[in-house]
């Protein structure tokens, strides 16, 4: 028989849990991905949430991470394509993420195709079953990273992109602070690796619009002249450099990698002048 201040402490550590569940699953409201063969993983269509009761959140019906449904046409339209450099984070208000923040300067659609973490394998392969993104386009901004021309991304961990609201929240915000490389796990949708360069290739001779692609050079980058972007990719499109510790100004960057609130306003600058002068050509 179990004592009974045991059981009292128990029952309390318990009901402590679920209340704290509860709690979390209220405030801390973060965006489902789905996990399949072809683009690793995506972000689940037609979701929305609130972070921390206030930064919203959406993914459209095509699983771009934006509060607009793809309607093109309106004005000049921006196809806008990358990781979590253009996906952006909960912590900041969608609002303020770069396709928003370039849209709010220029008056131009801008329509973010990202998922945090992808390959260019990934983001090719998304744009391949959405043909209508590219087709409706006036350009198409690319922003790739030193990690972007390797294999594709797969999906491999509950913790930084969960497929279910089925995991405990409070697992999720603990790995996340703490680190989730024990939480990861053998890919159940294996991604084929392509010829990425021949994808590549590909994309930019079908394209009818302007393809420019940024090198985004984080810190570790720094000062190389994004040296790590293989020449042979260069060969397609029109290609510009971002020095991301240089070029973001004093705080510009929230971390290594990614922009701070200032750095996003002080990249869609960036974008502006050369998507401005992409179209001018």
């Amino acid at each position: 028989m179990i004592p009974k201040r045991l059981a009292i402490i128990v029952l309390a550590l318990t009901c402590g849990l679920l209340a704290g569940e509860l709690f979390a699953r209220w405030v801390y409201q973060i965006p489902l991905h789905r996990a399949n063969a072809t683009t690793g993983y995506e972000l689940v269509p037609d979701q929305k949430g609130q972070f921390l009761l206030s930064n919203d959140w959406h993914v459209n019906a095509l699983g771009m991470p934006t509060a607009k449904e793809f309607e093109p046409g309106s004005a000049r339209d921006i196809l806008l394509v990358g990781d979590s450099i253009v996906q952006g984070t909960v912590a900041v208000p969608q609002s303020s993420q770069l396709a928003d923040t370039l849209a709010a300067r220029t008056g131009w659609a801008v329509w973010p195709a990202a998922t945090k973490s992808w390959a260019l394998q990934n983001e090719l392969a998304f744009l391949r079953e959405r043909p209508q993104l590219a087709r409706n386009a006036d350009t198409i901004v690319f922003v790739l990273t030193s990690e972007d021309f390797g294999a594709p991304s797969q999906w491999r961990n509950p913790i930084w992109h969960p497929r279910s609201n089925a995991y405990p929240r409070l697992l999720v915000i603990a790995g996340r602070f703490l680190g989730a490389k024990w939480a990861s796990v053998s890919p159940p949708f294996p991604v084929a690796e392509r010829d990425t360069l021949a994808d590549w290739a590909a994309f930019n001779e079908s394209a009818e619009v302007p393809v420019l692609t940024v090198a985004y050079a984080a810190e570790p980058e720094t000062g190389t002249d994004c040296g790590f972007v293989p020449e042979a990719y260069r060969q397609y499109g029109q290609w510009t450099c971002v020095d991301a510790p240089r070029d973001l100004g004093a705080g510009g960057l929230r971390d290594p990698s990614h922009p701070s609130p200032s750095g996003i306003e002080a990249l869609a600058a960036i974008l502006q002048a050369r998507i401005e002068a992409a179209l001018s050509e």
